[in-house]
Protein backbone atom coordinates (compact mmCIF):
# COMPACT_ATOMS: atom_id res chain seq x y z
CA UNK A 1 0.00 0.00 0.00
CA UNK A 2 0.73 3.46 -0.14
CA UNK A 3 1.08 6.78 2.84
CA UNK A 4 1.58 10.05 2.25
CA UNK A 5 2.29 12.51 5.24
CA UNK A 6 2.49 16.19 4.82
CA UNK A 7 4.94 18.22 6.51
CA UNK A 8 5.36 22.01 6.82
CA UNK A 9 8.64 22.09 6.44
CA UNK A 10 11.21 20.48 4.57
CA UNK A 11 13.76 19.74 6.66
CA UNK A 12 11.24 17.66 9.29
CA UNK A 13 10.28 15.63 5.84
CA UNK A 14 13.73 14.64 5.18
CA UNK A 15 14.28 13.66 8.77
CA UNK A 16 11.12 11.85 9.02
CA UNK A 17 11.48 9.88 5.47
CA UNK A 18 15.55 9.30 6.81
CA UNK A 19 14.35 7.90 10.41
CA UNK A 20 11.98 5.51 8.63
CA UNK A 21 13.22 4.52 5.17
CA UNK A 22 14.28 1.00 5.90
CA UNK A 23 12.89 0.16 9.01
CA UNK A 24 10.54 -3.02 9.40
CA UNK A 25 6.88 -2.30 10.61
CA UNK A 26 4.60 -5.73 10.88
CA UNK A 27 7.62 -7.64 8.88
CA UNK A 28 7.36 -5.23 5.95
CA UNK A 29 10.35 -3.19 5.11
CA UNK A 30 9.28 0.60 4.23
CA UNK A 31 10.63 2.26 1.57
CA UNK A 32 9.59 6.03 2.40
CA UNK A 33 10.47 8.24 -0.59
CA UNK A 34 10.02 11.97 -1.10
CA UNK A 35 6.50 12.44 -3.17
CA UNK A 36 5.32 15.69 -5.12
CA UNK A 37 2.75 17.66 -3.33
CA UNK A 38 -0.53 18.49 -5.69
CA UNK A 39 -1.34 15.83 -7.93
CA UNK A 40 -4.48 13.86 -7.67
CA UNK A 41 -4.72 10.79 -5.07
CA UNK A 42 -5.37 7.31 -5.64
CA UNK A 43 -8.60 5.68 -5.90
CA UNK A 44 -6.76 3.68 -2.91
CA UNK A 45 -6.44 6.73 -0.56
CA UNK A 46 -10.51 6.31 -0.28
CA UNK A 47 -10.38 3.78 1.74
CA UNK A 48 -8.99 6.10 4.65
CA UNK A 49 -12.06 7.61 5.49
CA UNK A 50 -13.30 4.12 5.97
CA UNK A 51 -11.04 3.35 8.56
CA UNK A 52 -11.97 3.25 12.21
CA UNK A 53 -9.10 3.44 13.15
CA UNK A 54 -5.06 3.56 12.58
CA UNK A 55 -3.42 0.62 14.33
CA UNK A 56 -2.01 1.03 17.60
CA UNK A 57 2.04 0.14 15.86
CA UNK A 58 1.45 2.96 13.18
CA UNK A 59 0.26 5.48 16.18
CA UNK A 60 3.36 4.46 18.17
CA UNK A 61 5.71 5.10 14.85
CA UNK A 62 4.11 8.21 13.95
CA UNK A 63 4.42 9.60 17.67
CA UNK A 64 8.07 8.05 17.87
CA UNK A 65 9.20 9.64 14.65
CA UNK A 66 7.57 13.15 15.77
CA UNK A 67 9.53 13.31 19.22
CA UNK A 68 12.71 12.09 17.21
CA UNK A 69 12.15 14.99 14.64
CA UNK A 70 11.17 17.24 17.18
CA UNK A 71 14.43 16.23 19.50
CA UNK A 72 17.23 16.34 16.57
CA UNK A 73 19.84 18.95 15.92
CA UNK A 74 18.91 20.88 13.34
CA UNK A 75 19.03 19.76 9.83
CA UNK A 76 22.54 19.78 8.46
CA UNK A 77 24.56 18.86 11.63
CA UNK A 78 27.92 17.82 11.72
CA UNK A 79 27.20 16.03 15.46
CA UNK A 80 25.62 12.66 15.86
CA UNK A 81 24.38 11.38 19.02
CA UNK A 82 24.74 7.07 19.65
CA UNK A 83 22.82 6.09 23.27
CA UNK A 84 22.48 2.55 24.23
CA UNK A 85 25.61 1.40 23.16
CA UNK A 86 26.67 0.05 26.55
CA UNK A 87 24.09 -0.89 29.39
CA UNK A 88 25.70 2.28 32.05
CA UNK A 89 28.62 3.48 33.44
CA UNK A 90 29.71 -0.03 34.53
CA UNK A 91 30.74 -0.87 30.84
CA UNK A 92 32.51 1.96 29.51
CA UNK A 93 36.32 1.41 28.98
CA UNK A 94 39.24 2.75 27.26
CA UNK A 95 38.44 1.20 24.11
CA UNK A 96 35.28 2.33 23.67
CA UNK A 97 35.57 5.47 22.09
CA UNK A 98 38.00 4.38 19.20
CA UNK A 99 36.20 1.86 18.74
CA UNK A 100 33.06 3.76 17.71
CA UNK A 101 35.71 5.66 15.47
CA UNK A 102 36.89 3.14 14.10
CA UNK A 103 33.12 2.29 12.78
CA UNK A 104 32.29 6.07 12.07
CA UNK A 105 35.09 6.84 10.02
CA UNK A 106 33.44 4.73 7.22
CA UNK A 107 31.04 7.72 7.17
CA UNK A 108 33.65 10.68 6.62
CA UNK A 109 36.48 12.27 8.58
CA UNK A 110 36.15 12.53 12.42
CA UNK A 111 36.64 15.70 14.37
CA UNK A 112 36.22 13.57 17.57
CA UNK A 113 34.46 11.12 19.38
CA UNK A 114 33.27 11.65 23.47
CA UNK A 115 32.09 9.58 25.59
CA UNK A 116 29.82 11.27 27.99
CA UNK A 117 28.83 9.76 31.08
CA UNK A 118 26.05 11.84 32.77
CA UNK A 119 25.97 12.85 35.88
CA UNK A 120 23.53 12.15 38.66
CA UNK A 121 22.15 15.95 38.33
CA UNK A 122 22.06 15.24 34.44
CA UNK A 123 19.83 12.00 35.08
CA UNK A 124 17.79 13.20 37.65
CA UNK A 125 16.49 16.19 35.04
CA UNK A 126 16.21 13.82 32.64
CA UNK A 127 14.35 10.98 34.11
CA UNK A 128 15.92 8.79 31.59
CA UNK A 129 18.56 6.36 33.03
CA UNK A 130 19.01 4.67 29.85
CA UNK A 131 20.77 7.93 29.44
CA UNK A 132 23.78 7.43 31.51
CA UNK A 133 26.05 7.35 28.46
CA UNK A 134 25.99 9.24 25.58
CA UNK A 135 28.68 8.84 22.73
CA UNK A 136 28.79 11.79 20.47
CA UNK A 137 30.78 11.89 17.08
CA UNK A 138 31.33 15.12 15.38
CA UNK A 139 32.03 15.04 11.78
CA UNK A 140 33.97 17.85 9.41
CA UNK A 141 30.55 17.87 7.30
CA UNK A 142 27.15 16.79 7.92
CA UNK A 143 26.82 14.74 5.04
CA UNK A 144 29.16 12.24 6.74
CA UNK A 145 27.10 13.04 9.89
CA UNK A 146 24.17 11.74 7.92
CA UNK A 147 25.62 8.87 6.35
CA UNK A 148 26.66 7.67 10.08
CA UNK A 149 23.24 8.37 11.41
CA UNK A 150 22.19 5.78 8.87
CA UNK A 151 25.37 3.39 9.46
CA UNK A 152 24.22 3.51 13.18
CA UNK A 153 20.46 4.16 13.95
CA UNK A 154 19.11 0.68 15.04
CA UNK A 155 22.18 -1.35 14.38
CA UNK A 156 22.92 -4.01 17.05
CA UNK A 157 26.30 -3.52 18.87
CA UNK A 158 26.82 -5.72 22.35
CA UNK A 159 23.68 -7.34 22.66
CA UNK A 160 22.12 -3.87 22.15
CA UNK A 161 20.05 -1.57 19.09
CA UNK A 162 22.13 1.96 18.95
CA UNK A 163 19.71 4.49 18.66
CA UNK A 164 21.51 7.58 16.44
CA UNK A 165 20.15 10.65 16.04
CA UNK A 166 21.64 14.11 14.92
CA UNK A 167 22.73 16.99 17.78
CA UNK A 168 22.80 20.23 18.12
CA UNK A 169 26.39 21.45 17.35
CA UNK A 170 26.29 23.89 20.12
CA UNK A 171 24.17 21.60 23.29
CA UNK A 172 27.27 19.38 21.89
CA UNK A 173 29.78 21.91 22.89
CA UNK A 174 28.06 22.84 26.33
CA UNK A 175 27.51 18.87 27.59
CA UNK A 176 30.78 17.61 26.70
CA UNK A 177 32.82 20.73 28.20
CA UNK A 178 33.84 18.84 30.86
CA UNK A 179 34.02 15.23 29.73
CA UNK A 180 37.35 13.59 29.83
CA UNK A 181 36.74 10.49 27.30
CA UNK A 182 37.78 12.08 23.65
CA UNK A 183 39.38 10.14 21.01
CA UNK A 184 40.33 12.44 17.87
CA UNK A 185 41.60 10.08 15.19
Amino acid sequence: GWGFIEFAQAAAAEQAAAAMNGLSLANVVLRVRPSVVGGPLGPGMAALDEAAQVPQQVADMAASVSQSIAEAGPAGSAVVLLANVVGGRSEVDDELASDMAGEGLKCGRIVKVVVHIASDEELAASGNLSAEVSIFMQYAEPAAAAAALELFDGRWFGGRRIAARLFDPDRFRVVTSADTMVFIP
